[in-house]
């Protein structure tokens, strides 16, 4: 900025220009779908991960070590997370 000119007061590249703004309702149009994953989306991923360890667990012998898995899943997960767990824990005796 050159010594005694005037700042520019430009406006900032983000401001909103309110008049064009569409606040109008459309009742065909899609809803909002907020693309942010929810906590239950991270439960959700939790569990399924827990369940693929434990599966590796079962396959190196490790029955202890799978079934505290899967009681962790039977906690976390959704249903059919739960309904999966508890088969394996079934097989695991």
């Amino acid at each position: 900025m050159a010594a005694g000119r005037p700042r520019d007061r430009a406006r900032p590249a983000a401001a909103l220009e309110l008049d064009k703004l569409d606040l109008s309702f459309d009742p065909d149009k899609a809803t909002f779908e907020d693309p942010t994953p929810s906590v239950l989306d991270g439960q959700w991923h939790d569990a399924a991960t827990k369940l693929d360890l434990a599966k590796a667990y079962q396959e190196m012998g490790d029955v202890e070590g799978a079934r505290e898995i899967l009681q962790e899943v039977l906690h976390e997960g959704d249903d059919e997370q739960k309904k999966e767990a508890q088969a394996i824990i079934a097989k695991l005796g």
